[in-house]
């Protein structure tokens, strides 16, 4: 698998709004037409296996020193997802000025296999962000995960 870099927003929204992808990525109620964008203040990067798009991940500046990152996998590839987090684990660290020191993810508690995927990775979890993210008609807790260079492997 490898992280390819894109600005193209139709490319960009054709992968995110998949039922499979989208279902994760935003709460009930959400925009059925959301706007995305590619600015000078985020990134977003194709996971491609084998010729084809299998994931994506955005990653955004929240400040001088802290990004997020969101990563998504087609559900017939989940068992790439840790893979894919180490991915943009040595992407940032190569690409990201020396400057953003953060990389901070939210992670619903009900995400499970995600949440274990991310602390294999190597990120610390921070606490939680209770009752913050309405999905399936219920109020859930997110986990704050974090993890600065130094402690990236």
């Amino acid at each position: 698998m490898i992280l390819e870099r894109t600005k193209d927003l139709d490319l960009i929204k054709s992968f995110m709004m998949q039922t499979e992808i989208y279902k994760h990525a935003a709460e009930d109620g959400a925009s059925v037409d959301p706007e995305f964008t590619a600015n000078d203040r985020e990134v977003w990067l194709l996971a491609i296996k084998d010729s084809v798009a299998v994931g994506i991940v955005h990653s955004h500046l929240e400040s001088g020193s802290t990004a997020w990152f969101h990563p998504y996998i087609l559900k017939g590839h989940k068992e790439d997802y840790l893979i894919l987090i180490k991915l943009f684990i040595e992407w940032f660290e190569k690409y990201f000025p020396i400057e953003i020191q953060k990389l901070n993810a939210y992670v619903p508690t009900y995400a499970k296999q995600a949440y274990q995927a991310t602390m294999s990775a190597g990120f610390k979890d921070e606490g939680l962000n209770r009752l913050s993210y309405l999905k399936f008609g219920k109020l859930w807790d997110r986990h704050l995960v974090g993890m600065i260079r130094s402690e990236i492997n």
